[in-house]
């Protein structure tokens, strides 16, 4: 990522995208990240072709990617299936945590429905106290 402004600015200019040169810099990282483009190997490519997907791993990620508990010992059938089970017990933890994430930050979003509008006019007439107004004055 370009961290200086007239460096991002030309990076944009550089690719032909055009851009306000008033903006900030987070909202020229936003026209960056737009358009970016994923890069695409050949042997993903094959692989797919071959009816196989393609599953990337994050680099240098031991928890995750087997190969990587294995480079500093020796190889072997029995360490490699060790090292699988591992993986594969690290993702069914990582999958049962991220549901207990998901339900409790589901608990505490408000959904708004439609009428939920703080424009709206209430039924009581102006210049009248609501009774949650009156709670709210006493908790003071």
């Amino acid at each position: 990522m370009k961290s200086l402004k007239i460096e991002m600015q030309q990076s944009l200019e550089r690719r032909n995208i055009p851009f306000d040169i008033s903006l900030r810099k987070c909202d020229l990282m936003k026209i960056i990240d737009g358009h970016n483009v994923e890069k695409q190997f050949m042997i993903d490519e094959i692989i797919k072709a071959k009816g196989h997907t393609v599953l990337c791993l994050p680099p240098y990620h031991p928890d995750l990617n087997p190969i990587e508990l294995l480079l500093f010992s020796n190889y072997t059938p029995e360490k490699w299936s060790k090292c699988d089970d591992h993986v594969i017990k690290n993702e069914n933890e990582y999958y049962a945590s991220d549901r207990v994430f998901d339900d409790e930050f589901d608990r505490l979003v408000i959904a708004l429905n439609k009428g939920d509008d703080d424009d709206e006019e209430s039924e009581e007439e102006e210049g009248e106290e609501s009774e949650s107004d009156m709670d709210w004055d006493n908790d003071l």
